[in-house]
């Protein structure tokens, strides 16, 4: 339900063994009149002409990753159609997974750093990647591999996120400022600053996008705000109780979860 996607259909195999379907296998012989789910939702009963049947579900195994042969994994982002996922070590190895299969279809080493930022691009085509003590970061589209694009800040960046605008991404710098860049056309694009958001409280460390005009930011201070881009202000301060590592948001922007030192992930309505 909350993928709101077709998952299977069930069809007896011993039907199948009569052969009298072509394509679709049905689950009975006669109409299903009657469907219930024991309480874990484990087991199903489909009922129809003096015939009840018991279904079994199998949770699908976690696709699991094998080191990525670069270090400890900081970082994590995936893309919005949820087929891939990238992941940045401490070496600064970036490393693209497809998340059905399991298997690598990509991998580089932008920096010799830790990854402290990565972010897929609204439209699921392009990574942004940030690197420990660099004044850059770099945008590259994972598949078909291309060249990064690097886009030098003047400052030293600590976290970066694309927003809901086309080519639209904001930076986080140690002076607590978040400063709002946007690609411009041409050849090669070049990218320009839009706005600088004056800081508020400690350094922020991770961001993400919110809405079409929001996005918000979190740091040491254990303190999620969440940002204007109309009025350049913080809004709404969600405070999580210790410094937070990473905040994520639902596709739709009406979740939000932050991540912090105490092991704990907190989830939010941020409207409320």
């Amino acid at each position: 339900l909350p993928s709101r996607t077709f998952l299977a259909r069930l069809a007896d195999s011993e039907l199948a063994r009569m052969g009298l379907y072509s394509n679709s296998i049905p689950a009975h012989l006669d109409f299903v009149s009657s469907l219930a789910f024991n309480p874990d939702g484990t087991l199903l009963a489909s009922g129809s002409f003096r015939e009840v049947k018991l279904w079994r579900f199998s949770p699908p195994l976690p696709v699991g990753f094998s080191r990525t042969g670069g270090g400890d994994v900081r970082v994590l982002s995936s893309s919005r159609d949820g087929r891939w996922l990238a992941v940045g070590d401490a070496s600064g190895r970036i490393t693209v997974r497809d998340i059905e299969r399991g298997k690598t279809i990509a991998r580089w080493k932008g920096q010799p750093s830790a990854v402290l930022a990565l972010d897929v691009s609204p439209d699921s085509c392009r990574l942004l990647s940030v690197h420990a003590g660099q004044t850059t970061l770099e945008i590259r589209r994972p598949f078909p591999a291309s060249a990064a694009r690097v886009v030098e800040t003047g400052r030293e960046v600590l976290a970066a996120s694309w927003l809901a605008g086309e080519g639209t991404f904001a930076v986080g710098h140690p002076d607590g400022t978040v400063r709002v860049w946007r690609e411009v056309g041409g050849s090669p694009a070049s990218f320009e600053l839009l706005m600088e958001l004056t800081g508020r409280g400690d350094p922020p460390t991770c961001l993400a996008r919110l809405g079409t005009n929001s996005f918000v930011s979190g740091g040491p201070d254990g303190v999620a705000r969440i940002w204007s881009l109309e009025s350049r202000a913080v809004y709404r301060e969600l405070r999580h109780g210790a410094p937070i590592t990473s905040v994520a948001v639902s596709p739709d922007g009406k979740r939000m979860a932050t991540a912090g030192t105490d092991g704990a992930v907190r989830l939010w309505e941020p409207a409320t």
